[in-house]
């Protein structure tokens, strides 16, 4: 009788140690670097704002088009004339 109730207790000691616990263990890629497993996450589709651009005050004036405070600049508007040599034989 005693034979048999240590023989049960020991069985029941060794199913209580093989049972699996859902605690999750750390798991190492490396030794330096801890793999840890993130749950998914869904993206979530940002809506693009629509950009305005400004309209220029005059049509034959150069602008400058800032793209970071999206805003035009005026820039200098001046004639100006190529000089050139015309190369003859000799």
């Amino acid at each position: 009788m005693l034979l048999l109730s240590v023989v049960s207790m020991a069985l029941l000691l060794q199913v209580q140690a093989q049972k699996k616990t859902n605690k999750q263990v750390v798991r190492y890629d490396t030794i330096i670097r801890k793999h840890v497993t993130r749950p998914v996450v869904k993206a979530v589709p940002v809506a693009k704002v629509e950009l305005v651009l400004p309209t220029p005050e005059f049509i034959n004036q150069p602008y400058y088009y800032d793209k970071n405070d999206n805003r035009l600049i005026k820039l200098e508007n001046a004639t100006a004339q190529l000089l050139t040599k015309r190369k003859r034989l000799g």
